[in-house]
């Protein structure tokens, strides 16, 4: 996530006048970069981003911008550490922004690089290579020029918590004079980590992933990438021209990952122990960055040898086709789960693995749930979810496959945000969650994996959000917890490609500036709440109550508590058209407030504001404490009166009702008081008399 000091410049440049246009150029917003749409650079393209010329007003200096967005989503994380990051090795990052491209009238997210010196050493993994060397014409060059400046830049991107996840040849630049200048390793922040990566540069186990589903590129990933270019390049071939994936999969999986590259070609020591080492199939012996950084410092280091892979003294029939290698039987089978169902219950498989593959570890994994006391036709109502569990326990290194998916679990949001992106089914993606079918994946594991546990919890917080139902919640939340580069994908926000908060407070500022803010009752969606929640959980949660709420009142305050919330959090980002559209909305605000004097000098007060550009000082109007407990004392103490005066008023109608015997009572009580006192006097008159008293 991009620190406060990131952000609050993004919130500054895109809130800024904007830049007078540039004769024949678009603006990027946020920089100071121009696109030109009639200069199209199809030499840097790449399948997911067109390429286009980019320059500054001043300057002659050209770049180029990558429009992305559409079809991927970037490694949007990584955008503010890679600008700050410099190594001459990789294509300079300057900076990039949302534009709406006039061609199509869609927005893209167009990213702005250095113009790579030299041209593709490969146009694509089903060429040649554009350059004429081998490693006897290049010599040395091909250590000090390409493999020791990857290893340095790969240990310097690994210092900030970066790895590559594009290193192939058709992301290399060199000139045709490669043996006396270096080469430029491409850009890969346009696209998710291994997105770009034919399956000759990917480890057999993620090649057989979906490339959206590969999960983040680690350093062993990168060598062995690393290792795989050194080797076309010392062969000066690319010896899998015209090859299909699944050919390139199959060679590798039967001659190993060295074998299939370097064939029977002869390469000098110090190459061939590097290329053993990055190349070799079994994740626990491949080197690390820090054993290719021992050895390029000239210490020996110990290359373990390959595991081979087992074949089989008898084959398998599946379907038409007969395997000796247990990888390519489940590769197979996966594709096809009726079938693979079907082989499962009748146990000839369990059988022929007890007599013909090696692997005890494997097939301890298989019995768990197909072993000869298992029925999986009673244990399994679905024919996908027993194939799921086969293939994971018969090839543990490979993705989970699951109705048409592939994907690694950690390569499982990446994926689930593509599909919503384009609107495809997610039900898939759905059950593989209800299933816990990542879960299973680990336990099947051969070796531990540092980072299960935490992958795993963070799913499992995932999966149990999606289950509920209230607003900050729900599948969006789980959506962007999974994928944590996927951009607020709000209908309001969406084509601003909201990164974090201070962004969206800059896209509502635009919004503003625009007059095309939404109605207050859609202000914030779902999408748009639970996105602040998995970044910015201290902005919204403290007033999810108000901004979910159907009171018009409370929804307005909340908001403003939570966009001044972000303008504290990124240290004062200014917003006087976001502003002075809630001052001239106001009313309903102050709705809270009893006293109607007191409501409309508040109003008043706020008209004469229009100029202010923090939330917090809004809020000490219509949101001071001390006000609002005065108004709400002397209502109170006014409601007390009232309810007195309002017993007296109902006591005198009562009475009023019965007007005309009104003091009838009274009388006869008073003539009855007056009789007693007059007979009472006679009587004390006669007694007196009696006796001459008087």
């Amino acid at each position: 996530m991009a620190t406060a000091d990131n952000s609050r410049d993004r919130m500054e440049q895109n809130t800024a006048p904007r830049p007078a246009a540039v004769k024949g150029g678009l603006h990027i917003p946020g920089t100071d970069f121009y696109i030109d749409p009639a200069a199209p650079l199809p030499e840097f393209s790449k399948p997911h981003a067109p390429a286009y010329s980019a320059f500054q007003a001043e300057g002659n200096k050209k770049f180029v911008a990558l429009l992305t967005g559409k079809s991927v989503v970037p490694r949007f994380r990584q955008l503010s550490t890679v600008k700050t990051f410099f190594s001459p090795s990789l294509q300079q990052f300057h900076g990039g922004g949302a534009v709406l491209w006039p061609e199509d009238n869609i927005y893209y997210y167009a990213c702005v690089f250095d113009k790579p010196r030299g041209k593709r050493i490969m146009d694509s993994p089903k060429d040649d290579l554009n350059l004429d060397i081998s490693y006897e014409a290049a010599g040395k060059p091909l250590l000090t020029k390409f493999i020791e400046p990857a290893i340095q830049l790969l240990a310097e991107l690994h210092k900030h918590d970066i790895s590559h996840g594009a290193i192939n040849l058709t992301n290399i630049y060199a000139r045709p004079d490669f043996s006396t200048t270096g080469v430029l390793f491409g850009e890969f922040l346009s696209a998710p980590h291994s997105y770009e990566q034919n399956v000759i540069f990917e480890p057999v186990g993620r090649s057989l992933a979906d490339p959206l589903g590969r999960g983040p590129a680690k350093d062993k990933h990168d060598l062995y990438a690393l290792g795989a270019c050194a080797a076309l390049l010392a062969l000066g071939k690319n010896p899998f021209k015209g090859a299909k994936n699944g050919e390139i999969i199959a060679r590798k999986i039967e001659q190993g990952s060295y074998g299939a590259l370097v064939g029977r070609e002869r390469m000098p020591p110090g190459l061939a122990e590097f290329l053993r080492a990055v190349l070799n199939d079994d994740l626990s012996a491949r080197w690390g960055l820090e054993d290719a950084l021992k050895w390029m410092e000239g210490s020996r280091m110990t290359v373990k040898p390959a595991r081979a892979t087992a074949k089989a003294a008898r084959s398998f029939q599946f379907g038409e086709h007969n395997y000796s290698y247990l990888r390519s039987l489940v590769t197979a089978m996966a594709k096809t789960p009726n079938m693979t169902a079907q082989v499962l219950k009748d146990k000839k498989l369990l059988q022929w693995l007890q007599r013909h593959i090696s692997d005890k570890s494997t097939i301890a994994n298989f019995e768990r749930h197909f072993g000869s006391d298992k029925n999986p036709g009673e244990n399994y109502d679905s024919p996908s979810l027993m194939v799921a569990h086969a293939t994971i326990a018969l090839d543990p290194d490979a993705p989970i496959r699951y109705k048409g998916l592939s994907v690694m679990p950690d390569g499982f949001g990446n994926a689930l945000a593509h599909a919503v992106l384009h609107g495809e089914d997610n039900a898939p993606y759905l059950e593989i969650l209800q299933y816990q079918l990542y879960n299973y994946w680990f336990e099947m594991q051969h070796i531990h994996l540092p980072d299960s546990a935490a992958l795993v919890l963070e799913i499992e917080k995932a999966r149990n959000f999606m289950k509920q139902k209230m607003v900050g919640r729900g599948f969006e939340r789980g959506l962007y917890m999974l994928c944590k580069d996927m951009h607020c994908l709000s209908p309001t926000v969406r084509k601003f490609f909201i990164r974090d908060a201070a962004g969206l407070l800059a896209a509502f500022e635009q919004m503003a500036e625009d007059g095309k803010l939404p109605a207050i009752d859609g202000f914030f969606d779902r999408h748009i709440i639970a996105f602040l929640a998995v970044h910015e959980p201290q902005v919204i949660e403290p007033f999810l109550s108000l901004i979910s709420s159907n009171n018009a009142g409370r929804r307005l305050t909340g908001l403003m508590h939570c966009f001044a919330a972000i303008q504290r959090k990124f240290d004062g980002g200014p917003a006087p058209q976001l502003i002075g559209w809630f001052i001239r909305n106001i009313r309903p605000a102050l709705e809270r407030i009893h006293d109607r004097r007191l409501r409309q000098k508040l109003f008043e007060q706020l008209q004469k504001m229009q100029d202010t550009q923090s939330f917090d000082t809004l809020l000490n109007v219509i949101d001071n404490p001390g006000v609002i407990n005065a108004d709400r004392k002397s209502f109170f103490a006014a409601r007390t009166e009232f309810t007195v005066l309002q017993n007296e008023r109902m006591h005198l109608q009562k009475l009023l009702a019965h007007r005309h015997t009104l003091g009838s009572d009274k009388g006869r009580q008073t003539a009855m008081l007056v009789s007693l006192g007059l007979s009472s006097l006679m009587i004390l008159l006669s007694v007196l008399s009696y006796y001459h008293i008087i």
